[in-house]
């Protein structure tokens, strides 16, 4: 998900709500670039759009989600991409 749009995570995060059994998991790897807000494919470091593990946790909280565990992880850039584990209530 690193490459998609924060209201298309957000959009995922909820048709997966609605699929996924009661106590079923998650992982997700998305974006933790917050260098700036107008960040897109085409423009961010290595295509990364405006994300980050806390907006993600927010988002899979709102559908429905328990965050179990986040890592953030560096590729080419510090702290680029985030890991999120989440588990449907």
């Amino acid at each position: 998900m690193v490459h998609f749009e924060m209201m298309d995570v957000f959009e995922y995060l909820k048709d997966i709500h609605r699929v996924l059994r009661k106590g079923g998991m998650a992982l997700f790897h998305h974006s933790n670039n917050t260098s700036d807000y107008k960040n897109s494919f085409y423009n961010a470091a290595s295509g990364r759009n405006y994300m980050s593990k806390d907006l993600f946790a927010y988002l899979a909280y709102r559908a429905g989600f328990e965050v179990v565990e986040q890592q953030v992880i560096d590729w080419s850039v510090k702290d680029l991409d985030c890991v999120s584990l989440v588990r449907k209530n």
